[in-house]
């Protein structure tokens, strides 16, 4: 999906659909958040998170041998 300036638009996750694509459980997800070991997450209301793609992507990058 492009937003006409040929770029990707940067979403934001769930917690849910970013345990899907790091394909982590959310116990595994929760457990990194208090280890700090992602990037800082996006609060979309006051009881929900979520993460942005592209930090998503750069913490794939990072992690990649």
């Amino acid at each position: 999906m492009e937003n006409g300036r040929g770029e990707t638009p940067d979403l934001v996750l769930t917690r849910r659909e970013t345990a899907e694509r790091l394909r982590i459980s959310l116990r595994t997800l929760t457990r990194m958040e208090r280890d700090r070991k992602l990037p800082p997450r996006v609060r979309l209301s006051d009881r929900i998170f979520g993460y942005r793609t592209s930090a998503i992507e750069s913490y794939l990058d990072a992690r990649t041998a």
